[in-house]
């Protein structure tokens, strides 16, 4: 099945999760995130 929220993503890949893993921290450390939340419906 496809998953709507993140199209074409193929998290199985390493250098999916480390990008993944780049911008979530560039949110915490540039941008001021304290956190996130990711939901779908």
């Amino acid at each position: 099945d496809i998953f709507h929220a993140a199209p074409n993503i193929d998290h199985s890949q390493e250098f999916v999760r480390k990008d993944i893993k780049v911008w979530l921290n560039w949110l915490r450390n540039d941008i001021g995130f304290d956190g996130w939340s990711l939901d779908f419906v």
